[in-house]
């Protein structure tokens, strides 16, 4: 290559650099010239500049990018010359001056010297590289990038000024548009309305986006063209015309562009009015045609047909009542309308109505529309009122009651028969009766007729249809008559033990409730009502104790409820056959406990409490609240106690049921196994599996349960009964996959000899001799030799079956007795635990009373010597934290077992107080010195209560059950045969003193020896007494031994005469009926009786037939109501007295 062609390569490279770069200067000066054009034209400038200022921005612009491409251009050329770049060439290559130079400027030789030379430089010059001027052209490429450097920034600024100044940039970008006025949306007027209403204010919304401002041309008909300017706010103008009398005329202009013409058209405003309403009624109804207020809201019954019509002050096109998605079109007439409206549900129907040329606005308001709906007929069964248990040869009364508000069409009887399986017969349908609002009969249901089994149920439903066109139907409740099953009876007797724990266990947290309202009543109570303005406050507080007293009556229903749960309880235990002596003599505790609970004081204090709040006496009133608190006390101590009993009672209840259900399954269980086989036997394995399982879920449940009581000893038995139960089901299900078939054909001859031979190989030898044994003696028949040994092996083989099944029944029974022997050693066991639990809480209470009353007298000595010593506060302080929590544990323990005496009780109480009197002196100066004699007489009063607890725990020791109530039967028995026996003697006594005194002689020595010994005896029955009313809660055996004292005072003071004896038989028969109180011996001798509920709006009134049962009383005694206003001594005489009366002499 020549250094021509290398010095063109050269200078080609430098030009584009130059060129380059030029260009890059010359659009930065155009994006520079163009933003200084946006800024001036921005915030809508350009509409008020003239119209050739845009184009003159891109004039401008435009020159001075070409004034700069050409001064490039320029300095390109004067760079680029083919000499410039020979001197770079020969300067950075280090040639000599001129060698590069004068070749090149001879170029236009062609001689041979001058090529041959230019190619040999050009040789040379190609070894250098690609390059032969590098620094040249890195200083161009510098130049290059730094006008790139400076265009890029002028770009960055025309981009962001475009984004920041839309408007200006979008006038340049369309300088045509901005000229003629397009370059912004057109101005709108928005919705202009075409008519409007005379004297109304017209409301114009502009669309004016990217001005800011716009004039509003508007001229009314026969005035001239006003104009208004309205700034324009977010490309929105808005202003108001008005009020118009006349058609309008707008138009809206920017100075550029100007809106289409709008015309208002002002009219006169139409209405609608004069809505008539009449209601057509369904025909059922029987009611007349009426007109009803349109203005109103309109109640009209289902199915009703509203008859509309009115009229409008124009031609109508339409007229429309619409309600959601349903609408009614009326019939237009001109000025008129009518039609028909069947409301379905109740609603608003709005109206709308169009005139002959636009909508009619004025209309009337919402026609409100309430649908009452037909009520359905009320079916009832009033008696029974709750599903009954009953015997299959019954005969049930149904008290029936049908009604409907206007006329019933059907009133039927639907009864139908459920087997204890589930399967049911198809309902008979009996009819009554029809047309009638109301129906009610009795009718009487013959049990007799559905030959019922145990576990069968008939269901009674009445079924009542109304007259309306729908046809609505009402049915009542589903009543159950159910021939109880042996087991449903131990179900319904757990489940009534456990309600009746739960029962009493929330009356006593309700009464404890109470009885903290009623305290807090006690302190809140101010001073009583003055006569200036506090006479409302007054009545405010007599308001709240009224409430209160309502409140515990209402608490006192609540525990006569209770009362009949136990008793019903008592009754469900008796009718399963699980009420022992022990279980019933609980129950009967329970119950006793809650009708003590119902003391006559309560009910005094209750009377009290009203006369009080009547009067407004503030005084009386806080007396009554306070022996309200102290009875509310009582009953929750009662109740407290009876709830523990009964929870008690209900586990050892669910213990024996589910020991006797145990018993009664291995009995049949056992049955099952030793009788033959049967065609149901696998029904009977099934169902025996069923109830084996239901009763394996059972006792996991009660073990579940006496797991959370902490009864651990039945809790570890009852595991012991689960897991034989589980056994006996498993050996049943066995038994049960081991049955033959039932169902198959009955074997032939050689089919029987084939599956003793296919299904039994263990018996081969057997049938190969009861085949041998069956030719030789049947020699004459060859064709049936092999048939009776095959019979025979048939035989054998579903023996062997019955076997191994009845061998896995008998392990089944086995089990069985197993875990109803280990329930009821639970149960014994847990009874066992609870006494222990009362002997060891007493144990333990009179140590540490022991303890106590020592420390007390400790703390006696050491206050007589110095009354002020610092330490005795806080000492006795903490001896009456001890003796509180004894008495706290010791409470508690009493509410589980009658066996700690309300004597104990009691003595601890009064050695906490005393206890506490002497902490009170103790710790204030004024009164240390008597606190050495209080102290004192709180160690006696220890001493007291821990001689009171060690009677308690003789007789606990001594005791045979956890309750402590036999023990005290059987004592007050004892001692009613030794009062009976001191009568007999007393009564021979009487005579030889009668007979003493009749011949006025004195009694000799032997009499008197007999009279001291008669009087002996007689305090040693109130001893005994005495000692019994430790563990009487009624208080019963201490108002015996109380009356006996008295007897022994005046058989020793020797004033015998027959009224000592008249007192001794009126003791013994007084303690005969406390035993018989106590042993709560209130059953119905003449037959079972069985405890239904009643129904106070529908009462039972017995037929008017012939009478039977006991004989009426003599004299019938006085009711509670007759006895109120006597205090309770008084009642108990007058009870006592009539008692005497109809009873016979013991």
């Amino acid at each position: 290559m020549s250094v021509w062609e290398l010095v063109a390569r050269e200078r080609a490279r430098m030009l584009r650099l130059l060129a380059a770069g030029a260009t890059v200067r010359a659009l930065a000066v155009l994006a520079v010239a163009l933003l200084a054009g946006a800024l001036l034209l921005d915030g809508s400038r350009w509409m008020s500049l003239p119209r050739v200022v845009p184009f003159v921005v891109w004039g401008a612009a435009l020159a001075a990018a070409a004034w700069m491409a050409r001064r490039g251009a320029r300095a390109a050329r004067r760079a680029t010359q083919p000499v410039a770049i020979a001197d770079a060439v020969e300067r950075e290559q280090r040639l000599r001056r001129g060698a590069v130079r004068g070749l090149v400027e001879l170029a236009g030789d062609e001689s041979v010297f001058v090529r041959r030379a230019s190619q040999r430089m050009g040789a040379d010059l190609a070894q250098a590289g690609p390059s032969l001027a590098p620094a040249l052209e890195r200083t161009l490429r510098r130049a290059s990038l730094a006008a790139l450097l400076v265009f890029a920034p002028a770009a960055a600024l025309l981009v962001m000024g475009a984004a920041r100044h839309e408007t200006g940039w979008r006038a340049l970008a369309h300088p045509v548009a901005a000229w003629r006025g397009t370059l912004l949306p057109a101005l709108t007027l928005r919705d202009a309305p075409r008519r409007a209403m005379r004297g109304a204010t017209l409301r114009l919304t502009i669309d004016a986006a990217g001005r800011n401002e716009v004039a509003l041309r508007r001229r009314a008909t026969g005035n001239a063209w006003v104009e208004t300017i309205v700034p324009v706010r977010q490309g929105v103008a808005e202003v108001e015309v008005g009020p118009l009398d006349a058609d309008l005329t707008l138009v809206a202009s920017d100075g550029r562009a100007t809106s289409d013409t709008a015309t208002v058209r002002v009219v006169d405003r139409p209405f609608l009015g004069d809505v008539a309403v009449r209601a057509v009624y369904p025909a059922y109804l029987h009611k007349a045609t009426e007109t009803l207020p349109a203005d109103a809201a309109l109640s009209v019954p289902r199915g009703t047909e509203l008859l509309i019509d009115g009229h409008a002050s124009e031609p109508l096109a339409s007229v429309t009542l619409a309600q959601g998605r349903d609408s009614i079109r009326l019939a237009p007439a001109d000025r008129r309308f009518s039609g028909r409206l069947t409301p379905r549900e109740t609603g608003s129907w709005a109206w709308s109505a169009r005139g002959l040329t636009a909508a009619i606005a004025d209309v009337p308001p919402p026609l409100t529309v309430e649908v009452v709906p037909d009520s359905a007929p009320v079916a009832e069964i009033l008696s029974p009122a709750s599903d009954s248990l009953i015997q299959a040869k019954d005969k049930i009364e149904l008290q029936l009651l049908a009604t409907d508000d206007h006329a019933l069409q059907s009133v039927t009887l639907k009864i139908w028969k459920v087997y204890r399986d589930g399967r049911s017969e198809l309902p008979k349908m009996e009819k009554l009766a029809g047309g009638v609002p109301e129906f009610a009969t009795a009718v009487t249901l013959n049990l007799e007729t559905f030959a019922l089994d145990a576990g069968d149920a008939v269901h009674v439903q009445l079924l009542a249809r109304d007259e309306t066109p729908w046809g609505q139907e009402g049915a009542s409740r589903e009543l159950t008559l159910r021939v109880p099953a042996t087991e449903e009876q131990r179900v319904a007797a757990r489940a009534a033990a456990d309600s009746a724990a739960a029962r009493a266990v929330a009356a006593a947290k309700a009464q404890a409730q109470l009885q903290r309202r009623t305290t807090d009543a006690v302190n809140q109570r101010g001073a009583p009502a003055g006569k200036n303005g506090q006479q409302s406050m007054a009545f405010d507080k007599a308001q709240q104790q009224k409430q209160l007293a309502t409140d515990q009556k209402q608490m006192a229903d609540r525990v006569q409820q209770l009362q009949q749960a136990s008793k019903q309880l008592e009754d469900r235990l008796r009718a399963a056959g699980a009420l022992d002596t022990a279980l019933a003599q609980q129950l009967r505790d329970a119950q006793r406990m809650l009708r003590e609970a119902l003391t006559p004081d309560m009910l005094e204090a209750l009377k009290k409490l009203d006369n009080a709040t009547q009067q407004l006496s503030a005084e009386q009133s806080k007396m009554s609240l306070q022996q309200l608190a102290e009875q509310q006390k009582k009953m929750r101590e009662a109740l407290e106690k009876s709830a523990e009993i009964l929870k008690r009672a209900a586990l050892e209840g669910a213990m024996q049921t589910l020991k006797d259900e145990a018993r009664e399954l291995a009995k049949q269980q056992r049955a099952m196994a030793d009788s033959a086989p049967r065609r149901n036997a696998n029904d009977d394995a099934r169902r025996q599996t069923q109830r084996t399982e239901q009763l394996a879920k059972d006792i996991k449940a009660l073990k579940e349960r006496l797991e959370r009581e902490n009864a651990d000893p039945a809790a570890k038995k009852a595991g012991e009964a689960l897991a034989e139960a589980m056994k006996a089901r498993d050996e049943l299900e066995k038994a049960q996959q081991g049955q033959p078939g039932e169902k198959g054909e009955p074997k032939g001859p050689a089919q029987a000899g084939q599956a003793g031979a296919q299904g039994q190989p263990g018996q081969k030898g057997q049938q190969g001799q009861q085949g041998q044994q069956g030719q030789q003696g049947q020699p004459g028949q060859p064709g049936q030799k092999g048939q009776p040994g095959a019979q025979q092996g048939g035989k054998q083989g579903g023996q062997k079956g019955a076997q191994g099944g009845g061998q896995q029944g008998s392990d089944a029974a086995d089990a069985m007795e197993r875990a109803a022997d280990a329930l009821s050693e639970g149960r014994k066991q847990q009874v066992e635990q609870w006494k222990q639990e009362v002997t060891g809480e007493l144990d333990q209470s009179i140590q540490e009373m022991m303890q106590l009353a020592r420390q007390q007298d400790q703390l006696a000595q050491r206050a007589k010597q110095n009354p002020t010593d610092p330490t005795l506060r806080s000492e006795q302080s903490a001896l009456q934290q001890g003796v509180q929590k004894a008495s706290d544990r010791l409470q508690g323990e009493s509410k589980r077992s009658a066996l700690v005496s309300p004597k104990s009780q009691k003595a601890v109480s009064d050695a906490e107080q005393k206890v506490g009197q002497a902490a009170r002196d103790a710790s204030e100066a004024r009164t240390m010195s008597q606190a050495s004699g209080s102290m004192s007489d709180a160690a006696n009063a220890l001493r007291q209560a821990v001689a009171s607890l060690a009677r308690d725990r003789e007789r606990a020791g001594n005791s045979q059950s956890a309750s402590g109530l036999p023990e005290l039967l059987a004592q007050l028995q004892q001692l009613a045969q030794s009062q009976g026996s001191l009568n007999g003697q007393m009564q021979s006594f009487l005579q030889m003193a009668m007979q003493a005194k009749a011949q006025q002689q004195s009694l000799s020595e032997d009499a008197k020896a007999q009279g001291r010994a008669l009087a002996k005896s007689q305090r040693d029955v109130a001893r005994q007494l005495d000692e019994a009313g430790d563990v009487d809660q009624s208080g019963r055996a201490a108002e015996l031994a109380r009356e006996a004292r008295q007897l022994a005072q005046t058989l020793e003071q020797g004033a015998v005469d027959p009224s000592v004896l008249e007192r001794q038989q009126r003791l013994f028969k007084r303690m005969l009926d406390a035993g018989k109180a106590l042993e709560n011996d209130q059953t119905d001798e003449s037959g079972r009786r069985e405890s239904k509920p009643g129904d106070q709006n529908n009462p039972f009134l017995p037929p008017n037939t012939t009478a039977t049962g006991r004989a009426a009383v003599k004299y019938r005694a006085p009711e509670w109501s007759e006895l109120r206003g006597l205090s309770a001594d008084e009642r108990r005489l007058v009870i006592e007295y009539f008692r005497r009366l109809n009873g016979d002499k013991p």
